[in-house]
């Protein structure tokens, strides 16, 4: 009897495993204040695609566990993130930090002798004397002058310190700063630093950050339209 010979023929499929992607929705806001940031952009670098968050801060992209997604913004310190899921959530940046240099007033010293008496023809005051001549201690003036006088030395170091201040203003807030944490540049940069140069009492505020209140002021900018980032133009000098 014949044997029959029989083959078996074994399949072998291949299995791939696949990470299957999906989209997350999450938003990105200030370190601090919490304030949404609008214009990150947001770079998943396994899947080589990036998006950029809207002004509510918010943001949807393609990602799958194990992806790396960085965050960049001007005047912003970037961050990495490791995807380990795909829920909502937010991501915090921080500001970059720019520590100013202090303005220091010093106050005008005044001398025994300098003081300056408009009824004694001018003469400098000097020590309270007894009636043989001795020094008693104390100095002779009269009290409504040298109130008048102090009024006008306060008034005169709040105009320096104000003058110092309006020079460290220009001083940080120049063009070159401007330039190196926002894209503008040529006449839309000037009209931007001429719109938005800090004030005097603005600058001065406990509270003031430089770059934080770049980036607002850049961001206020750009939604502007176009018309309105423009300095008005001067009207020209009538000498009639």
């Amino acid at each position: 009897m014949p044997f029959r010979v029989l083959l078996t023929f074994m399949i072998v499929i291949p299995v791939f495993t696949v990470t299957a992607q999906t989209q997350m929705d999450a938003r990105v806001l200030e370190i601090g204040s919490a304030s949404p940031l609008a214009g990150v952009q947001i770079t998943n670098v396994n899947l080589g695609s990036s998006v950029l968050s809207d002004m509510q801060g918010r943001f949807r992209i393609s990602v799958r566990k194990g992806d790396l997604l960085v965050l960049t913004l001007y005047s912003y310190v970037s961050d990495t993130v490791f995807v380990t899921d795909v829920k909502t959530r937010d991501f915090f940046l921080q500001a970059i930090s720019h520590q100013l240099k202090d303005v220091t007033i010093t106050g005008v010293n005044t001398q025994l002798g300098s003081l300056v008496d408009k009824e004694t023809f001018r003469r400098n005051t000097g020590y309270q004397r007894n009636d043989d001549g001795t020094m008693k201690g104390g100095l002779t003036f009269r009290l409504r002058y040298w109130n008048k006088d102090s009024k006008k030395e306060r008034r005169s170091q709040r105009k320096i310190r104000d003058y110092l201040v309006e020079e460290e203003i220009d001083r940080v807030f120049s063009v070159s700063y401007i330039e190196k944490h926002t894209p503008l540049t040529g006449d839309e940069l000037l009209d931007f630093r001429g719109l938005y140069r800090p004030t005097v009492k603005a600058y001065k505020s406990p509270d003031f950050h430089l770059l934080l209140y770049l980036n607002q002021s850049y961001r206020h900018f750009k939604s502007l339209p176009p018309e309105k980032r423009r300095l008005p133009k001067l009207e020209p000098f009538d000498p009639r």
